[in-house]
């Protein structure tokens, strides 16, 4: 594997395809803080596996690293890999080198995160996409990576910031819900109000040129003219019989 080839046997880190592994890895308290998962296959399931995550629906920390792994990517896969929150997209194969940079990236300059009505994760998308009408508060997320030659993370600190994040993200996850809900309802005000105008318009012609009964009783008038003039040479060709 990636890791094996750099030389690297870190228990924080864990590398592999096996999506049921990773889902148990996760759930233990003592879990591992950068995972490097290969979607190639299962693409779906994986990004359903990190959304989770990010949700803070599956394990005890949603801000695991994730690293995605993906030979030859399409780009339905780097759309599902992107909306499902992960950190990065790596196309495989991957180089020692590689790997070891972008783990330093994660460790040292991490992307803060943000949070919409449907995602949470690392601000590199384009927001409106999800109905964003304001701007995105960007969050600082806790990093339980441990940093090459720095004192090990202590982890009771680690826990409360991760505690702390959490409860922030959800309330922000409320108030973005609620703006969505607000945006919903006044474009159904908005679609209300319109039929209405255009049932209005709709009825405004009929109002001014009557019903099809009144226009004839309005015709009408002439119609008798037309009558008596018809009459007439009746009258006489009667006086002739």
């Amino acid at each position: 594997m990636a890791l094996n080839d750099a030389g690297i046997r870190n228990k924080n880190i864990w590398e592999g395809n096996d999506l049921e592994a990773i889902e148990m890895a996760v759930a233990d308290p003592n879990g591992p803080d950068i995972i490097i998962c290969d979607v190639t296959e299962n693409t779906d399931q994986a990004c359903q596996i990190f959304n989770a995550i990010r949700h803070n629906e599956l394990g005890t920390n949603p801000f695991i690293c994730i690293i995605a792994v993906a030979w030859s990517p399409n780009h339905a896969l780097v759309s599902k890999v992107i909306d499902s929150g992960a950190d990065l997209l790596v196309a495989a194969p991957i180089s020692p080198a590689l790997i070891l940079d972008r783990i330093g990236s994660l460790v040292h300059s991490r992307k803060p995160f943000v949070v919409t009505s449907d995602y949470v994760g690392p601000d590199r998308r384009m927001l409106q996409e999800h109905g964003a009408k304001t701007e995105i508060e960007k969050i600082e997320v806790p990093n339980s990576a441990p940093r090459q030659g720095a004192r090990p993370v202590d982890p009771d600190k680690i826990r409360a910031e991760i505690e702390a994040t959490r409860a922030s993200i959800n309330d922000q996850k409320i108030d973005r819900q609620a703006l969505q809900l607000s945006f919903l309802a006044d474009m159904v005000v908005q679609e209300v109000e319109s039929g209405a105008k255009k049932m209005d318009r709709d009825r405004l012609p009929q109002s001014r040129q009557g019903s099809p009964t009144s226009s004839r009783c309005a015709r009408s008038p002439p119609a008798r003219r037309s009558s008596r003039k018809s009459a007439s040479p009746c009258a006489r060709s009667s006086s002739a019989w």
